[in-house]
């Protein structure tokens, strides 16, 4: 018996029956809500036009979000208490591919009442995002294995901890940048600008 493969589904057919229906949600009532001509709504459960305008404002969304999370973060460290830890690991990753950038490795532990606690977090945001195989071992020359490091944790969670404070030099690059496929986004929604043939 062959297996037969199942015809793909338009996510227009998924927003109706997964998530209108069951919430009691017009098409209208939606576009209203998000801001968006009633027609707009209408070709995408009929699948006559593509997702690509909410999937991008999703995406941009999750990546403000986590930019914002990790400057939010990284400006609280400055004020979290101090101990003294050991670094357990460092080394450089170096990928399989030569497109995809090398990235510095390094755990530390770091005990607090008899405790002890272990992270990999240097600072708050991207990874050292330079990329380079030079920037990543500058970074495990600076901690290397078995060196004791002042560590930075959040005294209200104790398992949260970094070696520098701040954020990382692109977050705030980062936070701006996540606002591109947002902007787009919207404009292929309002415009629609890339429809399904």
């Amino acid at each position: 018996m062959k297996n037969k493969k199942l015809a793909p589904i338009h996510p227009g057919e998924i927003l109706i029956e997964e998530f209108l229906k069951p919430l009691g949600l017009s098409q209208y009532r939606l576009a209203k809500d998000i801001s968006v001509p009633p027609r707009r709504i209408n070709e995408i459960v009929h699948g006559k036009r593509s997702i690509i305008g909410i999937s991008l404002i999703l995406a941009g969304s999750i990546w403000f979000l986590w930019s914002l999370h990790s400057l939010w973060k990284g400006r609280e460290s400055e004020d979290w208490n101090i101990t003294t830890g050991i670094i357990t690991k460092s080394k450089v990753f170096e990928p399989y591919r030569k497109c995809n950038p090398a990235v510095p490795i390094v755990h530390y532990e770091y005990s607090l009442c008899g405790k002890t606690y272990k992270s990999d977090r240097i600072f708050w945001g991207n990874v050292h995002t330079s990329g380079t195989l030079d920037a990543a071992q500058k970074v495990v020359d600076e901690y290397k294995e078995g060196t004791k490091v002042t560590v930075y944790y959040n005294q209200s969670n104790e398992r949260e901890s970094v070696l520098e404070t701040g954020s990382a030099q692109g977050t705030l690059l980062s936070l701006a940048v996540s606002c591109i496929p947002i902007v787009a986004g919207i404009v292929q929604l309002m415009t629609g600008f890339i429809n399904i043939p």
